[in-house]
């Protein structure tokens, strides 16, 4: 490995870290360089663009980095990401694998990938569904700020069996949710319908989405869930981690 890269990236993510200017003296008591060396390598990373020099003489990380940072993250669009592992789900379980995301009042989902079974639940991409009555709904939910359940007026709508029609109801569901890491729709949205859903982070460990699978109850009962929710959770992982989520 190149020791002059290393220490050149060892430089300017500790300046990253700062609410702002840095000092010549503070970078190179935090990174225990020498201070020629600091100095030499913010030169450089003046030269590139990735660093400017205040009035004081600190220094401070310019915004080409969230320039670059920002087409990255277009490029790295959570559906596209998702797509495999959707795949890699209906192909494992047979079921109707799905990526949602919340949207005002309701979920939508992002994409879809139908089950093999020839009776199976149907869902179709950019088609939405309340979120207090479904897997993916309430994982969302549970991780959200929390202003879009104040938008939910009671009683909420009564779609099957299980479904919760109450906020105390429906806080004590995503209680459990926040601490089990996944969430289960069973027989809320319709009756025989089961679903199991897991939350997708970025880098700032935001919930962005949710990726779950939905079936016939009777079938995802004998999977066993437990199975399900490892497969998604493994999924997830994998895509927060390339969202940048530390994990």
């Amino acid at each position: 490995m190149d020791k002059t890269v290393i220490k050149a990236f060892q430089v300017f993510e500790r300046l990253c870290q700062h609410d702002g200017p840095v000092s010549l003296s503070e970078l190179t008591r935090e990174t225990e360089l020498q201070k020629s060396n600091v100095h030499r390598l913010l030169n450089t990373l003046m030269h590139l663009g990735y660093v400017c020099q205040m009035p004081d003489a600190s220094y401070m990380p310019t915004l080409k980095t969230w320039t670059l940072g920002s087409s990255i993250r277009e490029r790295y669009n959570v559906a596209a990401l998702a797509r495999p592992a959707l795949m890699a789900l209906r192909d494992e379980l047979g079921e109707t694998s799905y990526l949602a995301a919340l949207d005002r009042d309701s979920i939508v989902y992002l994409d879809v990938v139908e089950g093999t079974h020839r009776i199976r639940v149907n869902a179709k991409t950019g088609g939405q569904a309340p979120m207090h009555a479904t897997a993916s709904g309430k994982v969302l939910l549970a991780f959200s700020s929390g202003s879009e359940l104040d938008a939910l007026a009671e009683p909420y709508p009564s779609f099957g069996p299980n479904t919760p029609t109450t906020r105390a109801a429906l806080e004590k569901i995503m209680a459990k949710v926040r601490r089990d890491g996944y969430a289960v729709n069973n027989e809320e949205w319709a009756e025989g319908v089961m679903g199991i859903s897991v939350p997708i982070r970025d880098a700032g460990g935001e919930c962005v989405a949710a990726i779950g699978v939905t079936g016939l109850a009777v079938r995802l009962a004998k999977a066993p869930p437990k199975r399900i929710i490892a497969l998604l959770q493994e999924h997830a992982q994998a895509i927060s981690a390339t969202l940048g989520f530390p994990g």
